[in-house]
């Protein structure tokens, strides 16, 4: 999940949380409430909450945000959903056209409507399933995140939560009961949570907080005062003076929401997202959210590095190329340094792939790719610019500096070969003059690589640099 959707789930949640007071004996206000929270934090286009009749044979719409046209779903005619929702609990469906438990109810309800998938929560009360709320995406497959699950999970509560309000007198069971379900969805969340009033007493939090923080249980109780519970927190960050002059910052602004990332000693990346906790519009404490996002921002790395390679060399590819070539032209007119590019290309690749096939032709490709790799220095950029050319980006590296390594390369790459056709390649060098752009540096070196090219192949060029 990115920063911006756990940032979405929370604050969608700590949004209702406010408002919730509002709805005391207000059952549809409730419900309305929950649904148009559900669409906003899970990120779907429909959210709506469905009871079961008198005769437990169909489900009846009770409250919807984002417009849903059926009103009743009847158990005749999708029995396995309904089954499914009875003996499985959460139905989670990337796709309601293909997944076994929705294909009846996709054929009957969703046909024209759009929906692609969906995430749908029994709601429980008593220990009986008595309704269902479903977040619904349109356009297409979704897959759902864990921390979908759990926000659904966590709404679904709240519905339980404001029926068994409406079925009895509020007493000090009943509101214990209701505590407790509270309790198990706050513990439910993969986010560490911390409640505090205005003087810093704690009053909620869960295990994955004392998990995240490596806290004793002693740290957050009543006779603890804030500042060592902070002391804690930020020796495990890798800027503990800088932390700790944020969580003071937020704490003198009591009315102040955030969205901050600390970076830990060892390593991790905690994301952390506070709000006031308001009681009739007035602040009562402040609520704290911490997510351990060292996982996904790996991902994200990966991602990244995935977009930027060639993935038959291994290389980097042309977008990466010209980011790069971009930035260290700025680098070079900065330091005045030299910037040097070579263009290289596979004399006879057609021949290659003609004679022995594109497989082999792939082959060679990848051979010289890793050529380059062993061959270069840790500052040089290579990349597959396109076809059977290559490009080198040699920063602080003039054009004679250029065409000795080059050459050295070109001997290397021409050597014999086992397993492989042997291949030479011929090669057009360009310093950067330090112009505005680097366009007519790449021009020159594709023209010196033309001159190459011309010249008998498997040779040098870096005239008119």
């Amino acid at each position: 999940m990115s920063g911006a959707d756990a940032t979405r789930h929370a604050e969608g949640v700590l949004a209702l949380s406010r408002r919730w007071r509002a709805f005391d004996n207000d059952l549809d206000g409730a419900l309305a409430a929950i649904a148009e929270t559900a669409a906003t934090a899970i990120g779907v286009e429909r959210a709506s909450i469905w009871l079961y009749n008198d005769a437990r044979d169909a489900l009846v719409l009770r409250a919807q945000h984002g417009g849903v046209d059926a009103g009743t779903l009847r158990y005749k005619d999708c029995p396995d959903y309904f089954n499914a929702l009875a003996e499985e609990g959460a139905i989670i469906a990337a796709d309601i056209f293909t997944d076994p438990r929705t294909m009846a109810l996709a054929d009957h309800y969703e046909k024209d409507v759009g929906i692609g998938a969906l995430i749908d929560t029994p709601i429980v009360v008593a220990g009986e399933v008595v309704g269902v709320l479903c977040c619904e995406a349109l356009g297409g497959p979704r897959e759902f995140s864990t921390e979908d699950e759990y926000t659904a999970a966590y709404l679904a509560s709240l519905v339980s939560l404001a029926i068994e309000s409406t079925r009895r007198e509020v007493s000090e069971q009943s509101s214990a009961e209701a505590m407790a379900l509270l309790r198990a969805a706050f513990e439910a969340s993969d986010a560490g949570m911390l409640g505090s009033d205005l003087a810093g007493k704690v009053t909620a939090h869960n295990q994955r907080f004392l998990d995240i923080w490596q806290m004793p249980e002693s740290l957050v109780g009543a006779t603890v005062d804030r500042r060592t519970r902070l002391q804690h927190i930020v020796l495990q960050c890798a800027e503990p003076e800088r932390i700790m002059e944020r969580f003071e910052a937020i704490l003198s602004m009591p009315s102040s929401s955030s969205h901050d990332v600390i970076e830990l000693k060892s390593g991790h990346s905690i994301e952390f997202v506070s709000q006031p906790q308001l009681l009739d519009g007035r602040i009562i404490g402040r609520v704290w959210s911490f997510r351990d996002i060292t996982r996904q921002q790996q991902l994200e790395r990966d991602l990244r590095d995935l977009a930027s390679v060639d993935v038959l060399t291994g290389l980097y590819n042309r977008r990466h190329a010209e980011e790069t070539l971009r930035a260290e032209a700025q680098r070079a007119r900065r330091t005045k340094n030299p910037l040097s590019i070579v263009l290289i290309d596979i004399d006879h690749f057609k021949k290659v792939n003609d004679t022995h096939g594109h497989a082999v032709g792939d082959v060679v490709l990848k051979t010289l790719g890793e050529d380059l790799r062993e061959r270069l220095r840790t500052t040089d950029v290579a990349c597959r610019w396109g076809g059977e050319e290559f490009m080198l980006i040699l920063p602080d590296t003039d054009a004679d500096g250029a065409k000795l390594m080059m050459e050295k390369l070109r001997e290397h790459i021409a050597r014999p070969r086992t397993g492989t056709p042997n291949i030479t390649v011929s090669a057009g060098i360009a310093q950067y003059d330090g112009a505005e752009t680097v366009d007519p540096t790449l021009e020159v070196a594709d023209q010196n690589l033309y001159v190459a090219k011309g010249g008998g192949r498997n040779c040098v060029v870096s005239v008119g640099v």
